[in-house]
């Protein structure tokens, strides 16, 4: 994984004004940018982003370990015609919704969402993730500066089963405001995390400055992984058949893998060393670590 941090200094009174303008929390400004990007990036517009924020109320939520331990799932039903404000305000009237939703179980309903027969092959990840750390009422900002901006590559322990985004951004205002952009394959191998944290920061500056801009027409280049997906499987996911295909072909016996997709069905031709039994069920319990990937419908078995 690779990081990056960038002293939000400079934007504090610009995000601060825009916020007010346009009637939002400064919460909402940030999802709402990194969501344009994410529609720029990826050309996927419905998405669903995990948040760490919205369910904390009060100053004393924050040192309380069940608060930070859960999260809530938003969905932003965007479209490609979505303007800035459009997406904001989206976002504004979904996020209100969540504070009512109380706490729940996260892992129990990620194991709901991703049971077989709801998960249609894919499995359920946010597409970005949202920690945002405002300062309390009660904590003293002082004049401490915040940490020097850098990049660097840092080891985290990887949990599939915690629907982490690859593409995760805190922001926090204590001591001082500073954006932390965190990057795992395959994001940081389209992009590095500096180049996309200036790209989330040009769009957090057209926010506040120009919100009619059309998602569209910002500023940010598609991944260039995009446009070698593959549409129309039954799941609604844009697959990377390369990685479904590394996925298949990391099952003990399997010697060769080609995908045949069919409609909105995708059909594995396997050859394996001897018979390999279950081949389904073990794919979907790897799958979760081939981020990309889709469990072929059905599967064809010559052993050689």
């Amino acid at each position: 994984m690779r990081r990056v941090r960038v002293s939000l200094a400079a934007q504090d009174v610009e995000i601060a004004e825009a916020a007010r303008r346009l009637r939002v929390t400064r919460y909402v400004l940030w999802a709402t940018a990194i969501s344009a990007l994410v529609s720029r990036v990826s050309g996927r517009h419905r998405q669903v982003f995990r948040s760490t924020y919205a369910n904390r109320f009060a100053a004393g939520d924050f040192h309380v370990v069940d608060q930070l331990a859960q999260a809530v799932f938003v969905p932003i039903e965007g479209t490609a015609a979505d303007s800035l404000r459009t997406r904001a305000e989206r976002i504004a009237a979904v996020s209100l919704r969540t504070y009512r939703r109380g706490h729940y179980d996260v892992c129990e309903l990620l194991r709901w969402l991703n049971e077989p027969a709801r998960s249609r092959g894919a499995v359920f990840q946010p597409a970005f993730e949202l920690n945002y750390v405002p300062a309390a009422p009660d904590d003293a900002r002082g004049d401490t500066p915040p940490p020097p901006a850098g990049c660097e590559l840092a080891d985290i322990r990887i949990d599939p089963g915690a629907a982490k985004a690859d593409l995760a951004v805190t922001v926090s205002h204590a001591p001082g405001p500073v954006l932390q952009l965190r990057a795992r394959r395959p994001v940081s191998g389209q992009r590095e995390p500096a180049a996309l944290a200036a790209d989330c920061l040009a769009v957090l500056r057209m926010l506040c400055t120009d919100p009619d801009t059309p998602i569209a027409e910002l500023p940010v280049a598609p991944f260039p992984a995009v446009a070698g997906l593959h549409a129309g499987h039954h799941s609604g996911v844009l697959a990377d058949l390369d990685t479904t295909r590394r996925l298949v072909l990391s099952a003990p016996g399997v010697e060769s893998c080609e995908l045949a997709p069919r409609g909105d069905r995708l059909t594995a031709v396997v050859t394996a060393s001897a018979p390999v039994p279950d081949l389904v069920p073990l794919l979907r319990d790897r799958q979760p670590w081939w981020s990309g990937s889709v469990v072929p419908d059905d599967v064809v078995i010559t052993t050689g």
